[in-house]
């Protein structure tokens, strides 16, 4: 069975503190650990990663994701296997096509958010696990202004009926994450009017008072 290797990136274990480009220097910098690793020069790090912030929201309804960009070389080398050698981090190295190694498993076990970000003539794929998506939120109030634990609300899409309820927090907030971007939504808070929202991005429905 022919080997197709891959490095799948879990975003949800990004944080931006830039750990993994430390490590890339420190075990790179000045080293040559062929034939897996490449030597590279002080202060260059970057050739291999890079970290991109997305930041989604408005108000203070705001999320922020990290990307680990992947800069391979030319050669096709691949960065340090100090980042991949363990399965529980945030990157799993593994033969794709190996039904036993930890990234086939990991990929077939989350299919519908592996997104494939693989550069053109790599000989080996870059997976990105649960890349960032838009997102609905809102507050809660009363009449009196105080904030409503406990409200219902309830999100539907338009393409397919599907409904997702969940509960106000304690400080009267809601948000539905994850959500397909171009859907129409409609947002519907017991005792208030529906709120109708295309989603071209992430979205803050504001204060949302009840009757």
């Amino acid at each position: 069975m022919a080997q197709k290797y891959g490095l799948i990136i879990d975003i949800t274990r990004a944080d931006g503190c830039g750990s993994d480009l430390l490590e890339i220097a420190d075990e790179l910098t000045g080293n040559l650990n062929q034939p897996t690793d490449s030597e590279i020069p002080e202060g260059m790090a970057k050739i291999w990663m890079n970290m991109e912030e997305v930041e989604q929201g408005q108000n203070n309804k705001i999320k922020m994701d990290y990307i680990p960009k992947m800069f391979p070389l030319a050669d096709g080398s691949k960065p340090c296997d100090i980042l991949w050698d363990d399965p529980t981090k945030d990157y799993k190295w593994g033969d794709l096509e190996d039904p036993n190694s930890c990234a086939a498993k990991f990929a077939a076990e989350n299919a519908d958010e592996i997104t494939d970000c693989t550069p053109e003539g790599l000989d080996y794929k870059i997976l990105y696990y649960k890349l960032p998506k838009p997102f609905i939120a809102g507050e809660v109030i009363g009449a009196d202004g105080e904030c409503v634990k406990g409200a219902k609300v309830t999100l539907t899409a338009k393409s397919d009926g599907k409904t997702v309820e969940q509960a106000t927090d304690f400080f009267g907030d809601f948000q539905f994450l994850r959500l397909t971007k171009g859907e129409e939504y409609t947002v519907q808070i017991e005792g208030t009017s529906p709120i109708t929202v295309v989603l071209d991005e992430a979205k803050d429905l504001g204060t949302i008072k009840l009757a």
